[in-house]
């Protein structure tokens, strides 16, 4: 389902739009634009195969019909039919994936079978609470929280005080930051309309000797970081650069 994100391919934890509609609209334009895995295919196929013969051949047709002016003889062959369907069989689940991850008929009979009656259930209550409810016994109780900057101190219920640690070395940590930010001046800037933008950042963070890769603006979206290790890897031994790895998170 289509969830808000907390950064590049990576949605936040429990996290629902509110409207059902905005929910649908969205989980939908999402598996049009990026498909449906060989798990969700192998999935639907499933769930296509426990319907009676008349209603698997009435939806069938939906799929196919609307694929088959892409596909050539020999691939039309083995999926011309639902009763040729074999889940089991790799080979044919490998060409059904390919041929039907981004057909919009068979993404929309996954969804609306296998997933949108599951995820779009209905419940009487929903939990409703932001930081104000959360503190506003405050005065009868010691609320305590933490964070890791102090720049969002003037959005805190007026019920919360920021406290300051009086550690020197944390008092001084917003200057060191400044005082990095001023010492590092060279910016290069990016054409984002240009095709290859995600090929031109890490072709520009090898030629700079960058040894890390903060992807602060998304550069890297559609890729996982696995994907954007092996790149950096290949420019890294093009270039017989001195960095002989790469550490990412996964």
């Amino acid at each position: 389902m289509a969830v808000p994100f907390r950064g590049s391919d990576t949605p936040s934890e429990r996290a629902e739009y509110v409207q059902p509609d905005t929910l649908i609209i969205y989980t939908l334009l999402s598996y049009y634009h990026s498909g449906v895995s060989l798990a969700q295919i192998k999935e639907a196929v499933a769930a296509l195969l426990s319907l009676g013969p008349a209603a698997q051949q009435a939806e069938y047709s939906l799929w196919f019909d609307s694929a088959a002016p892409t596909l050539s003889a020999e691939q039309r062959a083995p999926l011309d039919s639902v009763g040729k369907l074999d889940p089991s069989n790799e080979a044919q689940l490998k060409l059904l994936h390919a041929t039907y991850r981004h057909n919009m008929a068979a993404i929309d009979f996954w969804l609306n079978t296998c997933v949108l009656p599951r995820e779009t259930m209905q419940f009487e209550r929903r939990l409703v609470a932001n930081a104000f409810h959360l503190t506003a016994t405050s005065h009868t109780a010691n609320t305590i929280g933490f964070s890791g900057t102090k720049d969002g101190h003037l959005l805190l219920p007026v019920q919360v005080t920021q406290r300051t640690p009086a550690d020197k070395q944390i008092l001084g940590i917003d200057g060191k930051m400044i005082e990095l930010i001023l010492r590092n001046e060279r910016v290069v800037v990016l054409d984002l309309h240009q095709a290859e933008l995600r090929s031109a950042a890490l072709e520009l963070c090898v030629a700079e000797d960058a040894v890390a890769l903060i992807d602060a603006g998304a550069a890297m979206a559609g890729w996982s970081n696995s994907e954007v290790a092996d790149e950096v890897m290949q420019r890294l031994q093009a270039t017989n650069s001195a960095l002989k790895g790469v550490v990412f998170f996964d």
